[in-house]
């Protein structure tokens, strides 16, 4: 599945996820107007088809008490469990997901 492939419904729940990744599946399914089962079978559908590559948190380095100039890296200890996602990849391309 492309990114050109992708229906108005996908791309707002694309545009949702990308403004709050934490939301809840009901509260995702509500400002995108679908049924929840409907709403989680297409996040299910572009996880699969990796448009939803995994979910990140970010650190605020300065709130941790951490130099900003600090560089951080998973070591192989702790690196990523889930194997769609590759911590610190640089960005592939910038997508305009707006209607």
């Amino acid at each position: 599945m492309r990114i050109e492939e992708l229906d108005d419904r996908d791309r707002a729940i694309l545009r949702e996820l990308m403004r709050d990744g934490r939301l809840t599946n009901a509260e995702l399914a509500e400002r995108v107007h679908l049924s929840q089962s409907a709403c989680l079978r297409r996040v299910r559908a572009l996880e699969d088809a990796g448009i939803i590559a995994g979910y990140v948190m970010l650190l605020d380095s300065v709130a941790a008490g951490l130099s900003p100039a600090l560089n951080l890296s998973p070591s192989p200890r702790t690196a990523f469990s889930h194997s769609a996602a590759t911590p610190f990849q640089p960005a592939r391309s910038s997508v305009a997901l707006a209607n």
